[in-house]
């Protein structure tokens, strides 16, 4: 009885130390094999060999940022060549130049009203946000394109409906989740459970407009009459609906929204700052755009194929996309099988990474001279 008791006594510890036997020696097999790599001499963090825990620094994002179950990975986040091909190329065509030339109509519509309100605000004499207006700008652009209804930003001037508060949440959660992205899937399912949060705001807006664009187009027998992303994927799922399912329309939605809204302020607001910081470019510019408006007989806007041709004003917005990437998340690539030579250094397939942002490979002596938007700009416009 006494010898039972003190069994059934020990057993717990005989567990807790069993576990801890297995921890230490994974442990030391792995400090072992990252001690004596190939890759030992490799500058970087110490700690990264042993644990990504250091990485909340620079947060990789692609599994946090995909969804939880659903059929359709969008192509932002999918990491199967095979599947991100094939689905690629069912939506390739509505990026097209020529698609998206046939929603300019729909951007002149923001335009008209991003410069009343500019107009307005501009009588009051007072500073002003101008990347919380180009947020507003580019976010109506954007769900108008999209989703043939503006957010309705531009026309309150404020976030009426929480979309940019929602937009910073998920990236959060993308970039620090992504860290740890093996808990996606248990975040996801105690998140379902919870009351839903700002996380919701874009997501909610998204899918009443696609139910309303559902009923509009089954009323409307697929007319080709509309422009707009969310008619166009009706048209796509309503011809090939095995290949692109319902969920899609939805997924490809949320990804235009989601990825084109804040890189687009972003860009915009990098290029106005580069122009007002180097007056001599802006004035440049300037006299280019008042040529092209005489050219066409003063429209109320440059049509976009026009803007193209101006070498000028591309070379301007190229150079600030260049010198300010939208996104300063890394390209995190895995290393193929069998591993891989780079700058000298072979890196081997075991839990490796390659990594690199567009702040480093933008400003790479090899492929730019200068890191400075005036000396690039003097190079081609000297005065």
């Amino acid at each position: 009885m006494d010898r039972s008791n003190s069994a059934f006594t020990l057993t717990p510890w005989i567990y807790a130390l069993l576990f801890f036997l297995v921890i230490l020696i994974w442990a030391s097999v792995d400090v072992i094999t990252e001690t004596f790599s190939s890759l030992r001499k490799l500058p970087g963090p110490f700690e990264a060999r042993f644990s990504r825990l250091w990485y909340f620094r620079h947060s990789a994002w692609y599994e946090a940022s995909s969804p939880v179950g659903l059929p359709w990975q969008d192509l932002f986040t999918d990491r199967d060549g095979a599947r991100h091909a094939a689905n690629r190329r069912l939506v390739a065509n509505l990026y097209s130049v020529t698609s998206l030339r046939a929603m300019e109509s729909d951007v002149e519509d923001c335009l008209r009203v991003f410069v009343k309100q500019l107009g307005d605000l501009s009588q009051t004499q007072k500073p002003i946000d101008l990347q919380f207006w180009m947020q507003c700008y580019a976010f109506d652009v954007v769900s108008q394109i999209t989703l043939g209804q503006r957010f309705g930003c531009l026309d309150t001037g404020s976030d009426r409906l929480g979309i940019f508060a929602s937009q910073h949440v998920y990236l959060k959660y993308c970039a620090m989740v992504g860290i740890e992205h093996e808990l996606h899937g248990t975040l996801d399912w105690i998140l379902s459970k919870l009351p839903p949060g700002q996380l919701m705001n874009g997501v909610n807006f998204t899918a009443e407009q696609l139910k309303k664009g559902r009923a509009r187009f089954d009323m409307e027998k697929g007319s080709p009459d509309r422009q707009d992303f969310m008619s166009k994927l009706f048209r796509l799922h309503h011809e090939n609906p095995d290949k692109f399912p319902e969920s899609a329309v939805f997924t490809t939605c949320m990804t235009n929204i989601g990825a084109g809204s804040d890189t687009t302020s972003i860009s915009l607001c990098a290029v106005i700052y580069d122009l007002a910081s180097h007056p001599r470019v802006l004035q440049r510019l300037r006299e280019d755009i008042d040529a092209k408006f005489a050219e066409l007989d003063n429209p109320e806007f440059i049509p976009f194929k026009d803007a193209q041709a101006m070498s000028f004003l591309q070379a301007c917005i190229k150079e600030s996309l260049r010198l300010h990437p939208a996104t300063g998340l890394p390209l995190a690539r895995v290393v193929p099988k069998g591993g891989v030579n780079l700058l000298g250094k072979f890196r081997g397939e075991r839990r490796r990474m390659i990594r690199s942002t567009f702040y480093e490979s933008s400003r790479a002596p090899s492929l730019c001279r200068s890191a400075s938007f005036v000396y690039f700009m003097s190079a081609i416009s000297p005065s």
